[in-house]
């Protein structure tokens, strides 16, 4: 099996002995589902056991807590590993000379804490919101049924599993943010540097992976939570209030990662737009329009059908730094769940029209 040596996941307590697994991403969302799954399947039968099965926590929450720490754990290794392979992708190209591959790192330890406590703040309030969405008296009902668990040892591991887990959850998105915010300055920061040839835009398109990346799992989360709503109609409410919002997330994330990718693309624009100007020149009878072009060292040995042609490649580069199959995937990628999630919210919207007093 693959050994991993993530460096994002260094000083993580817990995070960084994933890579010890020797897991690939699939692999890794399964083990955790399974054991997340287990546990909460464990659980629920001891509830059954103690008392009235009728009585005990939904049987879909063990699907929904399952489905949630495996997406966010994976998707946190996912962005991590991806990243570390960019920049040994940038470095194998040598689009730069040297690749600040340890910044990666978060070696402050305060910063560090912070991150686990605000993660843990998230988690729980998320917890809460989606046990007052099914709490007739709301949030102070929830507040209420989560300190009641605590009187009855045989709920306290079911409720204990579903906290823990959006804890998790809440670490995880905390952690992903913080640290593609770090990798987003670096990327940055390198694309201000690099040197932009016209005729092998290619390359760059390893500045699109991590945008890719948080779109896929922000896909990958919409279609997840809208196929749990489908299959259990009792956790609908907990799209609202807990799906919504980290959706919400994960798009924030997805811009949060894109400025390296628009500045490369406004540096590949504003070149594009400066080479086909000098060759216009240079196609009008300017001898000297050519100077400081991409093919200055060949303008003697250009005519007017080779400038012609020449233009025409230039003029047909994508300013966006994309390859080809990516841009046709990142589109079908797209289409489906918007399909799915404007279908939705048309079948809100006439259930809304029907039930409407005096229609």
């Amino acid at each position: 099996m693959h050994a991993y040596d993530t460096i994002a996941l260094t000083h993580y307590w817990g995070f960084k002995w994933i890579d010890k697994l020797r897991l690939n991403l699939f692999g890794l969302a399964l083990l955790l589902f399974t054991i997340v799954f287990l546990l909460g399947f464990a659980a629920e039968k001891v509830v059954a056991f103690n008392t009235n099965i009728t009585d005990g926590p939904p049987s879909e929450l063990k699907y929904l807590f399952a489905s949630l720490v495996s997406i966010f754990v994976t998707v946190w290794v996912a962005l991590a590993r991806g990243a570390q392979a960019d920049f040994e992708e940038i470095r194998q190209t040598r689009l730069l000379p040297a690749v600040p591959l340890q910044d990666l790192i978060q070696n402050n330890p305060a910063k560090r804490k912070r991150e686990l406590f605000t993660g843990t703040l998230f988690g729980s309030t998320m917890y809460i919101l989606g046990r007052a969405s099914s709490e007739p008296e709301g949030l102070v009902g929830a507040i209420t049924a989560f300190l009641d668990d605590w009187s009855y040892w045989f709920v306290v591991p079911f409720s204990l599993l579903g906290f823990a887990s959006m804890i998790i959850v809440g670490i995880c998105s905390v952690r992903i943010m913080a640290f593609l915010r770090r990798q987003t300055r670096l990327f940055l920061s390198m694309s201000k540097k690099i040197e932009i040839d016209l005729l092998g835009t290619d390359l760059l398109a390893v500045f699109a992976n991590q945008p890719l990346r948080t779109l896929t799992g922000t896909v990958i989360l919409i279609s997840s939570m809208l196929v749990l709503g489908d299959l259990e109609s009792s956790l609908s409410n907990s799209y609202y209030t807990v799906g919504i919002p980290l959706q919400i997330v994960m798009l924030v994330t997805t811009l949060i990662v894109s400025p390296p990718l628009w500045h490369l693309r406004k540096r590949v624009r504003k070149g594009k737009r400066s080479e086909l100007k000098k060759v216009q020149q240079a196609i009008n009878g300017d001898d000297n329009a050519l100077l400081g072009s991409r093919i200055e060292a060949h303008k003697d040995n250009f005519r007017l059908p080779d400038l012609l042609y020449y233009q025409d490649r230039i003029s047909a580069v994508w300013e966006w730094p994309f390859h080809a199959h990516i841009r046709r995937m990142a589109f079908y990628l797209i289409l489906p769940p918007a399909a799915w999630l404007m279908s939705a919210l048309v079948e809100i919207m006439v259930d809304s029209f029907l039930v409407t007093p005096g229609i």
